[in-house]
């Protein structure tokens, strides 16, 4: 009973949480990293839009529950990445939820649309030109996407530098949902400060994704990147271990932005949109960048990503903590290819059990904490280009 009033709490907060906490996670605890999961991640999918608007020219509004859900999707992965948490500008989405009105009504994306876009306005404009931007998803499953990065124009993970960006203090967040009857579209207003804002000290010394520690492989996707301030990546190189056998590894961009050098890899050949196999125990993998030049000083980085399993019940699909319907639907979606019909029979069996809540309960303030945090706006930066037809981000 006192794990689950502990957890309870935690979820409580996180109905705030885009207003107030900053939370920080300890990844190099697999208890935190769990827990972090439970209750940050998993209760933020399936929160309804709320939408509402007077007419088609309106851009409408999302709910306050609903923006929380999605501000705490990105704090889920900027806390796992070590950087600071931002919180909800309520201006930056209003200008959000005009641009993904715009994308979604002319069914195309740009950073710079013009004036004889159906529904432009100002507000649109500055919104895409800040902007994250996703056409074909929206909510949480375009976060998903930006952190994803596929694509031939994403090799760069811009859209997941930028959601994970250190000095970023404030985002905004537009959507239109498939509910609407309209095309599905998000806009993340990410930029509120200037290219060249001092950055704040990050937990590692470094951001990468996945993080160091240990992360839930089905939050690890083929892309990885490391960036670190001051270091030059044009001659690195990358090598990656599993149980001492060699992983392959290949470098697909490199670069310079908002003072971060930054390195993307390939992991294992695999596709843009496939998925880690889930391990049937924890894998450790070792991380190596040699060659990196600091002050055009080479050194390395090490460091080791372990990939965990967070399913701690049988039949939950979607990695929620409960089986209920929806773990169907993912099942249904998938049927003949990621899933069989063993795994339907483990969800009928297991239909309405919830993972154990000594799994969620939150850690002791040496792993997971809350602080009060200030917000500032800034000068906008460069925006990286960032459109998503219905099959790539």
């Amino acid at each position: 009973m006192k794990h689950f009033l502990r957890a309870l709490v935690m979820v409580i907060v996180v109905g705030h949480y885009a207003n107030a906490a900053l939370l920080s996670v300890n990844t190099s605890s697999r208890q935190d990293s769990l827990a972090a999961y439970y209750n940050l991640y998993a209760p933020t999918t399936y929160v309804p839009t709320g939408w509402t608007t007077t007419g088609l020219s309106d851009p409408g509004t999302t709910s306050a529950a609903f923006q929380n859900a999605v501000i705490t999707r990105v704090n889920y992965y900027r806390t796992m990445a070590g950087v600071p948490a931002i919180t909800h500008n309520a201006t930056y989405t209003q200008r959000a939820q005009a641009a993904a009105h715009l994308i979604s009504a002319n069914n195309r994306s740009s950073h710079n649309p013009t004036s004889d876009w159906l529904y432009y306005t100002t507000t649109a404009l500055q919104g895409a030109q800040r902007s994250n931007l996703y056409l074909g998803s929206s909510g949480i499953a375009a976060i998903d996407g930006y952190m994803r990065g596929p694509g031939s124009t994403n090799f760069s993970v811009g859209h997941r530098r930028w959601v994970l960006n250190p000095p970023a203090k404030q985002f905004g967040v537009g959507d239109v949902s498939a509910t609407t009857g309209r095309a599905q579209a998000n806009a993340l207003y990410v930029v509120d400060v200037a290219s060249n804002a001092p950055h704040p000290a990050t937990r590692d010394g470094y951001v990468a994704w996945p993080p160091p520690g240990y992360v839930p492989y089905n939050v690890v996707f083929p892309r990885w990147h490391f960036s670190k301030q001051g270091v030059d990546f044009s001659a690195a190189t990358v090598s990656l271990t599993l149980g001492g056998l060699t992983v392959p590894a290949a470098v697909i961009a490199r670069g310079t932005e908002n003072l971060m050098g930054y390195l993307s890899f390939n992991v294992n050949n695999l596709s843009d949109f496939a998925t880690f196999p889930k391990p049937t125990a924890d894998q450790r993998y070792r991380v190596t960048i040699q060659n990196a030049r600091v002050n055009g000083v080479a050194q390395t980085f090490s460091y080791n990503v372990t990939l965990f399993d967070p399913v701690t019940i049988a039949g939950d699909y979607n990695f929620d903590g409960v089986v209920n319907a929806a773990d169907y639907t993912t099942i249904r979606d998938d049927l003949g290819t990621r899933y069989t019909q063993t795994d339907l029979a483990t969800w009928r069996a297991s239909y309405g059990d919830r993972a154990s809540t000594t799994a969620v309960a939150v850690p002791e303030p040496s792993g997971l904490g809350f602080a009060l945090v200030a917000a500032a706006a800034a000068a906008p930066a460069r925006r990286r280009t960032a459109t998503r037809p219905a099959s790539r981000a």
